[in-house]
């Protein structure tokens, strides 16, 4: 199981290759979707780990960019295939927008 954190993750790209190369020619036909929802603010404590969530957040690859600020926005990359019933998540983003 991949763990689904903020950014990009390395892992899921190798688990997702050998995925796609199982699939047939007309498969592999896709489009890259992009989907941004309105996220109401609020901070959460994951008292297991001591984290935060509902903080701006680009991933661990992009951590100069997280302000701290509470996000209000996130966006998720999507692998969608044309040729059959395939969607996949590649990368989940929370952001602050402008006011």
């Amino acid at each position: 199981m991949v763990k689904s954190d903020c950014g990009f993750d390395e892992k899921f790209f190798k688990l997702f290759k050998k995925k796609i190369s199982l699939l047939k020619d007309t498969e592999k036909h896709c489009v890259l979707l992009f989907d941004e929802i309105f996220l109401r603010e609020s901070i959460n404590v994951d008292s297991s780990t001591l984290s935060y969530s509902g903080l701006e957040n680009y991933g661990k690859d992009e951590s100069t960019l997280n302000s701290g600020q509470k996000a209000n926005h996130g966006l998720v990359m999507m692998f969608q295939s044309l040729g059959s019933n395939i969607t996949q998540p590649i990368g989940v983003f929370a952001s602050k927008g402008f006011n």
